[in-house]
């Protein structure tokens, strides 16, 4: 069983890794024109950022309430 704050790193170890494979696609394809999947794929990473920002803003708001 994990604690709670072994539960909010690993939601901070989420971020930090779409955060960079979000870095990894814009430099690879850059921010202009790119293939639609590209931005597919950049919009997936943000979705995801964002659920795991929302759940470890949860989590941190629950220890400090």
């Amino acid at each position: 069983m994990t604690t709670r704050e072994d539960e909010k790193q690993m939601y901070r170890d989420l971020i930090e890794g779409c955060n960079k494979d979000y870095a990894d696609m814009i430099a690879k394809y850059g921010t202009g024109v790119r293939p639609s999947w590209v931005s597919e794929e950049l919009s997936w990473i943000g979705r995801r950022t964002q659920s795991y920002r929302a759940t470890l803003a949860r989590l941190e708001a629950e220890d400090n309430g």
